[in-house]
């Protein structure tokens, strides 16, 4: 070209960008960038200008193909796309070049598009770093002890790259002195060695290391990041990127689903944790309210476990974590504060733990202004230490309910106490795991050596003969050991083998019975757990016991007790279709009350209440006067 005609380079240069932005709407993966005609129209011509103004070396133009690049990615076309959009472009124009129809030579061609590329590869690693920090911000309530870190890096490196003309290379210095200084020194190095995370991973070690791993890389990446920075390696710095950014999203990945993990079973993995036996030097305290809850002794434990935890977190006593448990269902609130320790220094920690929560205590007390007594009532604190080596005896999938037992037996002999030390668990460990073998002796319902039947006989009062008898259960061990009720029956419960249970105890008792040699006209008062009542199997047991008990003259009562699992209501239909008579137990405790029996006497098959004797006592001691 003799003489630059800025219109006719224009026009030439709108044809160029008219068919590459025409081969690009034809590749299938590309053209859902573009969906707009106004959008391509727009393109071409900006695109035209601002390529016209750096051919004809207008000043500023190279700082104005800025806004080119930040519309490609706002639209989301990926940075290996553009580069390749680039190159095409590029050809072209040399190819014009060399035919003399623009005014620029490869040479300049060449060091234009170098210039370009290098300033694409920039401006897509500040937006995407913009756009990662955005994720973690979104994230941060999930997982705070990793996003805040990441966040933090993040705006280093971003700021790090925004920095434009002559101030860059000494500001990028600085920001990059301080980034290496603060990922050296990452939150998320400490929390991945600390006993939060080592508790919280317990059960996914794979992912635990992976998650260590990652962390360990990331650093890496981000130091070779910040040395493209500092040097202007943009094409570099964004490849590093774009690994630190897939390990980055990875990260966060890991950690949402250990976070999901642990929520879902923090029962079994503190479980699991505790009683690994390579965790010897362990000591745990959990805190719970009574069985009795009511809006204030929520209000009151939440307080004093949270001012707990902020306590351990302040505190220099060992490496220690704390976490709250809720199980609304099952009406179950607990604090557990678990410290490794060093064997040595085990009664220093266990004193802090206990001074620990003397002062969240008095903070609780503050904060709510109730008295000390009303404090003792809402809160149990327990200690568990000395030889906490013992734990490992006990089975995994049996230790939630080895708590539920050291709670019961906490309140039924320290009712008085808020921290309650437990420092030999000895004694208790052995009596939990023989109750928990008797009752696992069930899963064989057959069997004729666990479990003996008695009958107390029921009294007329009148006439003073009897009327009938109540069929009692034991369970034997294998040296002979009686098991008391009082022992197993929750248990049973708690393991779900309450259908087992009942199964096992009709079993005896028909065998029992058909070894009777004589007739004798009685009642027989079998316990059923109500949620048996919708079992098949023992629905079946019931009905042969009752034909096996007909033949010798005998009337089976099934007896059943209100929970807060069974509606009773819904049970008697279902045992008065198998024609069974039924006795309510333990009338005026729990669920049953006057108003409830008045409900169900239109059932006829309702024949029987059987007072609690714990009524009959109270009632003994009230005056007339009081019922009045």
């Amino acid at each position: 070209m003799e003489k630059t005609d800025p219109k006719k380079l224009q026009g030439i240069l709108n044809r160029v960008f008219n068919l590459f932005y025409h081969n690009l709407l034809n590749l299938p993966h590309l053209s859902a960038f573009f969906p707009s005609p106004h959008m391509f129209k727009g393109l071409v011509q900006k695109q035209s200008s601002l390529m016209a103004n750096l051919l004809l070396d207008k000043e500023n133009s190279l700082k104005n193909y800025e806004s080119v690049i930040l519309l490609h990615h706002k639209i989301g076309l990926p940075q290996e796309d553009f580069i390749d959009s680039m190159e095409f472009i590029k050809r072209q124009l040399l190819n014009l070049s060399e035919k003399g129809k623009i005014p620029a030579s490869p040479q300049k061609i060449e060091s234009l598009f170098h210039e370009l590329t290098e300033l694409s590869y920039e401006i897509y690693l500040t937006e995407d770093l913009k756009e990662l920090r955005k994720t973690w911000e979104k994230f941060l309530a999930y997982i705070p002890e990793i996003a805040s870190d990441q966040i933090k890096l993040l705006e280093a490196l971003e700021q790090a790259c925004l920095i434009r003309g002559e101030e860059k290379s000494q500001t990028a210095q600085e920001l990059i002195a301080f980034l290496i200084k603060n990922v050296s020194c990452f939150e998320a190095n400490h929390y991945f060695s600390s006993a939060d995370f080592l508790l919280k991973s317990y059960s996914a070690r794979d992912v635990s290391l992976a998650l260590q791993k990652l962390n360990e890389e990331l650093y890496n990446l981000v130091c070779h990041l910040t040395k493209y920075i500092r040097n202007r390696n943009y094409k570099y710095a964004y490849r590093t990127w774009a690994r630190l950014s897939e390990k980055s999203k990875l990260l966060l990945l890991y950690s949402i689903f250990l976070k999901y993990k642990w929520e879902v079973s923090k029962e079994k993995s503190l479980s699991e944790f505790l009683l690994d036996p390579l965790f010897e030097e362990k000591i745990f305290s959990l805190i719970f309210i009574p069985t009795d809850i009511d809006k204030l002794a929520i209000r009151v434990f939440k307080i004093f476990s949270l001012n707990l935890i902020r306590l351990i977190n302040e505190s220099s006593y060992g490496i220690g974590t704390a976490f709250i448990h809720e199980d609304r269902e099952r009406e179950i609130y607990r604090c557990y504060v678990i410290y490794l320790t060093e064997s040595e220094k085990k009664d220093w920690v266990k004193s802090s733990i206990k001074k620990l929560l003397k002062k969240a205590e008095e903070i609780t007390c503050q904060k709510l202004s109730i008295s000390e007594e009303q404090l003792n009532k809402y809160i149990k604190a327990v200690v568990i230490s000395g030889d906490t080596v013992k734990l490992s005896a006990i089975a995994r999938e049996d230790f939630p309910i080895f708590i539920d037992t050291i709670e019961e037996t906490v309140k039924e002999n320290f009712p008085s106490k808020t921290v309650v030390e437990i420092s030999d668990l000895s004694e208790t460990i052995n009596e939990f795991q023989e109750v928990i073998a008797a009752v696992k002796l069930l899963k064989d319902p057959e069997s004729e050596n666990y479990l003996k039947l008695y009958g107390q006989p029921i009294i007329n009062l009148k006439s003073e003969e009897r009327e009938g008898i109540e069929v009692l259960s034991r369970i034997v061990l294998p040296n002979e050991k009686l098991i008391s009720p009082y022992k197993f029956l929750k248990v049973v419960k708690k393991l779900k083998f309450t259908s087992l249970f009942d199964r096992a105890v009709l079993h005896k008792l028909k065998q029992f019975i058909e070894n009777c040699d004589k007739k004798e006209k009685c009642k027989i008062f079998v316990n059923l757990y109500p949620t048996s009542c919708y079992n098949h199997e023992v629905l079946e047991k019931l009905t042969q016991v009752k034909e096996v008990a007909l033949k010798k003259g005998i009337e089976t009562v099934a007896e059943v007790i209100e929970t807060e699992d069974v509606d009773i209501g819904k049970v008697i239909p279902s045992l008065t279709s198998h024609n069974f008579h039924i006795a309510i137990d333990d009338f005026g405790t729990g669920y049953s009350n006057f108003e409830r029996i008045a409900q169900l006497v239109e059932y006829e098959s309702l024949k029987y209440i059987k007072i609690d004797g714990s009524l009959v006592k109270k009632a003994k001691k009230i005056r007339c006067s009081k019922l009045l």
